[in-house]
């Protein structure tokens, strides 16, 4: 049994404690986990809109695709896009990486989400004067 003093001050020896006492976290280190919910309500209306046409348009290659997520297999199926969905066809890259991050990410919408804040050049610019 650990003495008083030490658990005044959160340490225990290893070699007083039983077995049991040893092997459990203190509870400064377990954390509860945070649900965070996967919806995209909370975006602009814009970027809703834009993810759910980016799953219209997977969701339409998925159905009619025989075969793997390639050049040849993809442009006939996105020729359709534009005259049944009425949406306008990306590129056959853009739709077989949007299909990578969506599964990935276990088909969450968030996944979808674009990432246009990630371009372009992110260092400060340094002032000449300094």
């Amino acid at each position: 049994m650990p003495s008083d003093s030490n658990n005044i001050f959160g340490f225990f020896d290893e070699f007083e404690a039983s077995e049991e006492e040893s092997q459990r976290l203190p509870k400064e280190l377990v954390l509860e986990p945070i649900e965070v919910l996967s919806t995209i309500d909370s975006l602009p209306a814009k970027i809703q809109e834009e993810v759910l046409r980016r799953i219209k348009v997977i969701t339409f290659v998925e159905t009619r695709l025989k075969g793997g997520w390639t050049e040849k297999n993809l442009n006939p199926i996105l020729s359709r896009v534009e005259s049944e969905l009425q949406l306008t066809p990306p590129s056959w890259r853009t739709v077989a990486t949007w299909k990578k991050s969506y599964s990935e990410a276990g088909r969450e919408p968030w996944a979808l989400i674009p990432k246009h804040t990630f371009k372009g050049n992110r260092q400060k610019e340094m002032d000449s004067q300094s």
